[in-house]
């Protein structure tokens, strides 16, 4: 019946545009010049007496029942139906609400009584469930009708916040929030659940209970909106917006709070445990489409990276719980979920669980009593595991595995509950040769022994796979082993691990030899090496053999206020130490290096260059002679100069690009040269925008990448560098393209190549916003008032080092500045205040693909890529241009800031860099043959050191991209042979670059990739990084101190500094 009053209406198109043309007619009333009071009134309420939503008037005082009576009914050509209801809502409900946000938000809501406002206006953004009070007499709508409503409702507020957000009136932009805030704590996600299949089904949810596909796609698309609100809000309010540490009562009030992500999704997150929870009193076809429409959700909580607020929700209200149907929801769930979306939970719940419940300071059995104590917290992680569907299969022991080799450290606690499920714990131990068990023990077996794990992965994952073993020796009985053919695999890594030098590794591999030399005994003479059993870890690590937490049954205890007060105490410092592994060295490690650059100022600013010399002439004399003055004398001319000179006219700056042009084409014309040079950063500047620019940009950049010192121009190359720039920040798109084609180009010289990507690099800081100059000025005030009449070179610097020839200092900052430094004053915050830079748009964050594309893009060593002509440049390009290259990549990253392709930017340049790890250029002869004859150095770069602060990576300030070890820097004389210093197959120069890179990717400077996003999408070239960083540190010796590889140590330990702590939020 439903289906065939839909199939007649939706066919009926004479309905359809009646409706449309009247709604269109009630418009065009409020539109009209001064329209009434009453007229908005109308178009508010007919529409809302059509869909059945004027509000309820049994609970409203007297006076208000007055003003509901009076509002005007529904007046329209057809009559509401149900099928009718729903097709306004679908097709003609979306242009309404625009209408409503656009014409009466701002000029007429406060002319509505607050009754009125109330009932007309907020009602149609958040209708009211019939099922939570009384319905209004009339009304036929029910909840999941409502629950449309809403959804069309809040995708529309939504799509308002946008790019042009901030241009719109104040008012209307908190009512957007306002009603977004409400319309999410009105409805559950089960309620949009409910109407996003009503609406994907024009037969209803309760009349068409299976899921097709448009219903599907309706839910999903009505997911991508609801989560993408944290960022579209945080984007629109300004990215940069600091959000107070405010208590969760606090955040709630606050409309801005309420919108920041981690107080969003917890929200969520609570609202996804309670539907979740509903799913044990449905019937099985209920159970089934409500399970898999909620694991979606869980899917996108974890893709988004906020899998650890999900667990945390889940934990908090399911550990310790004994009953089956608290866990019966989330099992349906996670069960019906794609396998990668359950092991990617399981991974999150179990990082959770070892920073948590399962402290391994807490687990260590030392006596008999904590060893029961233990195995009782880890009865309860397994159990929560099992009810979740982990275990009991072979698919689900499958994810168990997975998680156990990963690549992630887990403590104690997680080890064993993860090995008691696998034992076939709790329905009893199956331990037999084909069980999960065994199968898990041979690949740990298979991983002990290999040469990779023995000789290159750190001593933390060394300790996991072994403990990994010894917890699993205790299953296995004599016989089980043998038949496993274990005892091959075992030999061989016996021999690789007694080949290791330094004891202390050596005897993590000699334990496992004893203890399985004494599982597999059968004639009275295992293995003996001797070992100290008063070592801890020695004592700790054979303890592991005899726990067997799986052959104990599970006896559910009441959680204890003692326990509670451990997982809060971990949850909110978290476990800074695990028993048996090694967390602090890396940290150490990292403070020294800190303090070792405590007298470099990471904010000063470098001296440029020298200019060369000039060729003394022969006329020209260089004895003590020069150093005598001469007298003044006034000067002697020739009349017929003077005549000459007179006569010629004198060249006046250009005016528009095409004389700029000319004029720097002018080769025979000194003096023209020279003005267009002088005047073509400021003529660029003021051009953009318009057509001529669009017109001339690719002319101009090409000129001035082909540019040559001809008459010997005082700052030629700075005038140069500064035009380039400037054709960067005002035309990046245009520009780009070409600087990076002729970057390319095989007839540039090697000084041309290093000009285009110093130009790329300093036009992508100043797009992004940041300026330089104004820390410069703020670090100059800072260091006169500390030492008054003192004269400093901070000054020079920063006017030499200016990205801009035409900034001019205004009278409110001398003004200020003055004042500041004449009033006495005993704290200097407000000098830091007013000199803070002003926040700037980021309008670099959409461009940073174009930059980084154009230069990766002709990359073809890439992992495997064709030869193109990019690879064969670089191939050949000495270790200069490379390195500034790699450099310049990473500035490019950094710069994008809270870029919305930050992610597709940052898997790119990963695997460029990994790809590059073991690359050696080609041997070059020495810098000064590149560049022609004219070839000189461009301004110098601030050390890069200055980049690391700490465990941070700070702001870079980089007027040009040179590492020590370029031409004319201190180093540079080493270069050559710094770069065996490292030693086959390092380069010593690129190293450094690529160090510099992969810190500056593990280490967002905007905050835009938080750490456990990070880690979701970048796991493994994380662990790669991570892992070549330990090998070029031990292979290297880079803990050894000396001159020709201290930017190569500090990067290394700051990089591996930074990869161990992403690994202990991971646990």
């Amino acid at each position: 019946m439903y289906a065939q009053q839909d199939t007649t209406i939706m066919t009926n198109v004479r309905d359809s545009d009646a409706l449309s043309a009247y709604l269109h007619d009630l418009h065009s009333q409020v539109r009209a010049p001064s329209p009434a009071l009453s007229t908005v009134i109308r178009v508010l309420s007919e529409p809302l007496s059509f869909l059945g939503f004027l509000p309820a008037q049994q609970h409203q005082s007297a006076s208000t029942n007055a003003v509901l009576d009076s509002l005007p009914s529904w007046a329209g050509p057809v009559e509401p139906t149900g099928t009718r209801r729903l097709y306004f809502i679908q097709h003609l409900l979306p242009n309404h609400l625009e209408f409503i946000l656009d014409n009466i938000t701002v000029d007429w809501l406060s002319a509505l009584p607050s009754a009125e406002q109330t009932a007309l206006f907020d009602t149609y953004f958040v209708p009211a469930l019939a099922t939570r009070s009384t319905a209004a007499k009339g009304n036929s709508h029910d909840p999941v009708t409502a629950a449309a409503i809403a959804i069309v409702s809040l995708q529309t507020l939504i799509g308002r916040i946008n790019q042009r957000f901030s241009e719109n009136h104040s008012f209307l932009n908190k009512t957007i929030l306002r009603l977004i805030k409400k319309l999410l704590e009105e409805y559950t996600l089960l309620d949009y659940f409910k109407a996003c299949y009503q609406i994907g089904s024009t037969a209803g949810y309760s009349q068409q209970p299976s899921a097709s596909a448009s219903q599907t796609t309706t839910w999903d698309a009505f997911l991508s909106k609801l989560f993408s609100i944290p960022t579209r809000v945080s984007n629109a309010l300004g990215a940069s917006r600091q959000f107070s540490s405010s208590s969760t009562v606090d955040r709630a009030a606050d409309l801005e709070q309420w919108f920041q992500e981690a107080f969003f999704f917890e929200q969520q997150a609570a609202q996804l445990q309670g539907c979740v929870s509903t799913l044990s009193h449905l019937n099985a076809e209920e159970k089934k489409h409500q399970a898999k429409a909620f694991g979606v959700v869980i899917a996108k909580f974890l893709r988004l990276g906020f899998g650890r607020t999900l667990v945390k929700s889940v934990v908090s209200t399911l550990w310790d719980k004994d009953s089956s149907a608290d866990t019966l929801g989330w099992k349906l769930a996670i069960t019906v979920s794609a396998s990668t979306t359950a092991q990617t939970f399981l991974s999150a719940l179990t990082e959770y669980l070892n920073t948590n419940q399962l402290e391994s300071s807490q687990l260590y059995p030392k006596t008999a009593e904590t060893t029961n104590g233990s195995r009782q917290e880890v009865h309860k992680a397994a159990y929560l595991l099992v009810s979740l569907g982990y275990g009991g299969g072979e698919d689900s022991n499958d994810i168990v595995e997975e998680i156990l080799f990963q690549g992630r450290v887990y403590g104690s606690g997680v080890l064993r509950a993860l090995i008691c499920i696998q034992s076939g714990w709790p329905t009893g131990v199956k331990s037999g040769k084909d069980s999960a068990l065994a199968h898990t023990f041979i690949r740990a077996m298979t991983i002990w022994s290999d040469t990779m794990l023995v000789n290159h992965a750190s001593m933390e994952y060394q300790k996991y796979i072994s403990y990994q073993l010894l917890l699993m020796i205790g299953y296995f009985n004599t016989s089980t082993l043998l038949e496993l053919d274990a005892i091959p695999i075992f030999g061989t890594g016996v021999g690789n691990w007694l080949e290791l030098e330094v004891f202390k590794r050596k005897q993590i591999g000699l334990i496992v030899a004893e203890e399985f030399s004494k599982a597999v005994d059968t004639i009275g003479s295992p293995a003996d090496f001797g070992l100290d059993a008063a070592d801890p870890d020695v004592k700790f690590a054979r303890s592991l053999v005899t726990l067997r937490d799986g052959a104990h049954s599970y006896q559910p205890q009441p959680q204890s206020q003692a326990t509670l007060g451990i997982a809060k105490s971990s949850e909110d410092q978290g476990a800074d130490t695990v028993y048996g592994f090694d967390t602090t060295r890396s940290r150490t490690q990292v403070s020294e290096l800190s303090d070792s650059d405590d007298d470099e100022d990471p904010d000063a600013a470098a001296d440029s260059f020298p200019r060369s010399h000039r060729r003394l002439s022969d006329d020209e004399s260089s004895d003590d002679d020069d150093d005598l003055k001469p007298y003044e004398m006034e000067d002697e001319s020739d009349p017929d100069e003077e005549i000459g000179a007179a006569r010629k006219p004198k060249v006046a700056p250009p005016l528009y690009l095409r004389d700029l042009t000319t004029y720097i084409r002018a080769d025979e014309d000194r003096e023209k040269t020279e003005i267009g040079l002088q005047t073509a950063a400021e003529l660029i500047r003021r051009k953009v925008g318009s057509l001529e620019l669009e017109e001339h940009a690719e002319d101009l950049a090409n000129v001035f990448v082909q540019l040559q010192d001809t008459f010997d121009t005082p700052s030629f190359y700075k005038l140069r560098e500064g035009a380039l720039v400037a054709l960067v920040a005002a035309s990046p798109v245009i520009v780009s393209g070409v600087l990076t084609f002729q970057f390319y180009e095989k007839k540039n010289s090697l000084g041309q190549r290093l000009n285009i990507l110093t130009a790329l690099a300093i036009g992508a800081q100043e797009l992004s916003g940041f300026d330089q100059s104004t820390l410069l000025l703020s670090k100059e005030q800072s260091v006169s008032n500390n030492k008054p009449g003192r004269p400093t070179t901070t000054k020079a610097a920063a006017g030499s080092n200016s990205l801009t020839t035409t900034s001019r200092t205004t009278f409110d900052n001398i003004t200020s500045t003055i004042s500041l430094d004449k009033t006495r004053r005993f704290s200097q915050k407000s000098n830091i205040e007013a000199n803070r830079p002003s926040p700037k748009a980021n309008a670099f964050a959409n461009l940073a693909p174009m930059f980084l594309g154009g230069l990766l893009g002709r990359w073809g060593g890439n992992r495997g890529a064709g030869a193109e002509r990019g690879y064969d440049a670089l191939q050949r390009a000495p270790v200069m241009v490379l390195k500034k290259f790699v450099v310049t990549l990473g500035v490019l990253v950094h710069y994008s800031g809270n870029s919305p392709h930050l992610l597709p930017m940052t898997r790119e340049l990963f695997q460029f860099l990994l790809a590059l790890r073991y690359h050696t250029p080609p041997s070059q002869p020495s810098p000064s043959s590149f560049g022609g004859a004219k070839s000189r150095p461009s301004p110098s770069l601030n050390s890069l050191s200055s980049m690391l602060s700490g465990a941070t990576l700070a702001t870079p300030t980089i007027t040009s991209l040179k590492l020590p070890g370029d031409p004319g820097s201190p180093s540079s004389t080493m270069a050559s042979s710094s770069s065996t210093s490292i030693g086959a197959p390092y380069n010593a120069d690129l190293v450094e670059s690529l160090l510099f890179d992969l810190l500056i990717l593990v280490t967002p400077a905007s905050g835009a990739l938080s750490d456990d996003l990070l880690l979701h999408e970048f796991y493994v070239e994380i662990v790669e990084t991570q892992q070549w960083a330990m090998e070029l540190w031990e292979s290297q010796k880079l803990e050894q101190e000396s001159g020709s590889n201290d930017k190569a140590r500090m990067y290394c330990a700051a990089l591996l500094q930074r990869c161990f702590e992403l690994m202990k939020v991971s646990m």
